[in-house]
């Protein structure tokens, strides 16, 4: 039998044991992760076969879209070159557009604001730019006799030879070499509803007890109408129009309501100056009528843009409208006693 341990000595070589197990168990680990890191790293060296090797899949494509062509990336510097082109365009455009508007300012300016070119058209001339945009606007609602028989004549236009230029501040010279009693038109109230310089009052022959004023001689067909593409030519006319000095009636929007503008049209006024909207709206409802009307003026003066009452979108389709419906029956060549005249200033 060999020497024998006590208790304190076996417990330090059992001790001694386990600590150099540990340690070559963990020398172990640490070769074992050496060599994945190795493998790791050597991997392309590793010769796979075709069943090993992982097979790389590509995404499908997408379908075609319909009506849209994919882009090829030669085509990007045509769609460049296009785009340049298109922007060139619109610049020159928008540079012509600018001169135009720069000229039609100058010539304004010269000329008076809104000046026309009406004043170089003979009688039969304005009859026919008149019937003809009619025709151009309203040629699906006419009869074809209507296309055929023009109810606009050169005796129905009010021109004025050797008169010169139409700007507005000649305006009331050229209403007063139309109509000759332009005095009695303009001072036909009586003298007891008339305040200082002969403008008609505005609460002229109101009935003391309340009761609904009866139509004055002459309500509803002002002598003097004229018609403006809008509200602020119309303000413009209207203080040219003060040499007359009479009331003038507003028939346009933006100061008073239509139904306002027919009490208002119960009462006599000289002078009337509206739009072609509100005009046509208030002689379809009755409250205009021009069948004592004399002279029914369109302005013709252009905007800035080159637009006037007879070709602006909007306005030319009610004016048209209202010449054919409520001016045409009281021309001077309609059948009956019409008196009234057409003028382009």
């Amino acid at each position: 039998m060999g020497d024998n341990l006590d208790e304190g000595d076996w417990v330090e070589e059992v001790a001694e044991a386990t600590a150099e197990a540990d340690l070559v168990e963990g020398d172990s680990d640490a070769a074992g992760s050496d060599g994945d890191t190795s493998y790791a790293s050597d991997a392309s060296d590793v010769q796979l076969s075709d069943d090993e090797r992982p097979q790389h899949t590509q995404p499908p494509s997408s379908p075609p879209t319909k009506g849209k062509k994919r882009k090829l990336p030669e085509d990007s510097g045509v769609d460049t070159q296009k785009a340049a082109k298109k922007a060139a365009k619109l610049k020159e455009l928008k540079l012509k557009t600018q001169a135009k508007r720069q000229e039609a300012s100058a010539e304004q300016s010269s000329n008076g604001r809104g000046s026309s070119d009406a004043s170089a058209l003979t009688a039969q001339q304005a009859a026919d730019a008149v019937w003809e945009r009619c025709c151009a606007v309203l040629g699906p609602q006419l009869a074809e006799i209507e296309l055929l028989t023009p109810w606009v004549e050169a005796e129905d236009m009010a021109v004025l030879e050797q008169f010169g230029a139409h700007t507005i501040a000649k305006l009331p010279g050229y209403i007063k070499a139309t109509l000759p009693n332009w005095r009695a038109l303009t001072a036909a109230a009586p003298a007891k509803d008339r305040g200082s310089g002969g403008a008609v009052k505005w609460g002229a022959g109101k009935p003391r007890g309340g009761g609904a004023k009866p139509p004055a001689p002459g309500a509803g067909s002002p002598p003097i109408v004229i018609v403006c593409s809008g509200a602020r030519r119309c303000m413009e006319v209207i203080k040219a129009l003060s040499p007359f000095r009479c009331q003038v009636l507003k028939l346009f929007a933006k100061h008073l309501k239509p139904a306002e503008q027919a009490k208002m049209l119960r009462r006599y006024f000289p002078i009337a100056v509206g739009t072609p909207g509100r005009v046509l709206k208030l002689a379809a409802e009755g409250a205009v009528a021009l069948g004592g009307t004399q002279l029914l003026l369109l302005d013709a003066a252009r905007d800035a843009k080159g637009r006037s009452v007879l070709d602006m979108a909007g306005a030319r389709e009610d004016l048209c409208e209202l010449l054919r419906a409520h001016v045409r029956p009281h021309l001077r060549s309609a059948p009956g006693p019409g008196a009234l005249q057409l003028g382009l200033y």
